[in-house]
């Protein structure tokens, strides 16, 4: 299935999402979320469960082995190490970097302060 697909079955309520890492990144997209009624599964984050916060260890979300039935949304700027952990432990895994939502519909999903502007029309792009 190809990413445009998996963001639009999410915000068609078919599929629910797994938030990984829950920095301020996941904090913002949970907030979307709940807004817009989207299913939250789980949100893993190793050092907020550490922590006594509301996440799941990768390790604890890995052991009820439902990851299957979400798509996991990688919340980060960087998402590969927690790309790389994940298709490690779950090879077929549906996951998406939170930039695809940003890239998708950016006026709801807005892009992080450092990215603003950065998904522009020919008109105002600088190359």
């Amino acid at each position: 299935m190809k990413a445009i697909e998996v963001v639009r079955a999410v915000l068609r309520h078919q599929r629910a999402v797994v938030i990984y890492g829950f920095g301020t990144e996941g904090q913002r997209f949970l907030n979307i979320c709940e807004a817009l009624a989207i299913p939250i599964v789980e949100i893993v984050d190793d050092q907020v469960a550490a922590q006594g916060g509301r996440a799941v260890s990768f390790d604890t979300f890995a052991a009820k082995n439902e990851v299957d039935k979400s798509v996991v949304v990688l919340c980060t700027h960087s998402p590969e190490r927690m790309r790389k952990k994940l298709t490690e432990r779950f090879p077929a895994a549906t996951w998406l970097p939170l930039s695809a939502f940003q890239a998708y519909e950016p006026t709801i999903f807005t892009p992080f302060m450092f990215y603003e502007g950065l998904i522009a029309d020919k008109s105002t792009a600088h190359i």
